[in-house]
């Protein structure tokens, strides 16, 4: 008796070692970076309406938006989201280069696509700002909510961007114009 105990405690202990060492390799999956055409819009919707008080909201949001495997450090003082990216949080280098700079302005494209959807899901946001390498982009809400006023015709105000399923209608209704915009982003920011 005691032998079947002991031959089913090993080989339920081995069980537990394989499913934890596989479930290790899936989230090292998953902290690699996200590209434009990764999000999972579900995911990243769910935080509508975060101030930028709320710091562990903030970062799940940057934890969808692309880049997000490389974010190094996160400034939210002053109602500014400020993000610096990093080579050295990156799976791997190739995997950095290849979202940040494949020779297509791929930095300005994601700076302008994280703009885009922070300024949706954070509405108390004035500004803000991000950096990789010797890349880097600055503007304040003000300037992305006339830039989307001039695309949409009109822009939810602060009250209406606080409820979840406004923020999400409105994502739905412009996903692709909102994509095309951060693709083609010299042609709406100045």
């Amino acid at each position: 008796m005691y032998f079947k105990q002991t031959k089913w405690l090993s080989i339920i202990l081995v069980m537990l070692l394989v499913t934890g060492c596989s479930s290790g390799n899936a989230s090292s999956d998953e902290q690699s970076v996200k590209t434009i055409g990764g999000i999972d819009q579900v995911e990243l919707l769910k935080f509508s309406g975060t101030y930028v008080g709320d710091n562990s909201a903030v970062l799940a949001i940057l934890a969808q938006l692309p880049g997000s495997g490389t974010v190094n450090k996160v400034d939210l003082s002053g109602q500014k989201i400020s993000v610096t990216y990093d080579e050295e949080r990156a799976s791997s280098e190739l995997d950095f280069y290849s979202t940040w700079f494949d020779g297509a302005n791929s930095a300005q494209r994601i700076f302008h696509y994280n703009a885009i959807y922070l300024t949706i899901l954070v509405p108390n946001a004035k500004e803000y700002e991000f950096r990789v390498q010797d890349e880097s982009f600055r503007i304040t809400r003000d300037e992305m909510v006339a830039t989307l006023t001039s695309k949409f015709g009109e822009f939810p105000s602060e009250e209406q961007l606080m409820e979840e399923t406004f923020a999400e209608e409105y994502v739905k209704k412009h996903e692709e114009e909102l994509e095309k915009m951060a693709n083609h982003y010299e042609d709406y920011f100045n």
